[in-house]
């Protein structure tokens, strides 16, 4: 029986060792993103919720306060798209 080279046999167990760390800083990426996207979105809440308590909510956001996007895209569109 031949053996393996020493290169194939590096080569192989490098491979195993960097699959696993990759696998382990993802896992970890993803649980630490969950945990941090969660504890935003409960700060979030929290906070509209004391607005909302409070009787007098200040509406403000992108949604309120930007001018009509949709108008500014129909025109857009009309003005640099011709059907002829």
């Amino acid at each position: 029986m031949r053996r393996i080279p020493i290169r194939l046999r590096l080569t192989a167990a490098f491979a195993v060792v960097m699959t696993l760390v990759l696998a382990g800083v993802g896992v970890g990426t993803v649980a630490h993103f969950g945990a941090a996207f969660d504890e935003a979105i409960d700060a979030n809440l929290a906070a509209h919720t004391r607005e909302l308590a409070t009787g007098s909510p200040q509406w403000t956001g992108p949604l309120v306060n930007e001018p009509d996007l949709a108008g500014d895209l129909d025109r857009l569109f009309s003005e640099n798209v011709h059907f002829d």
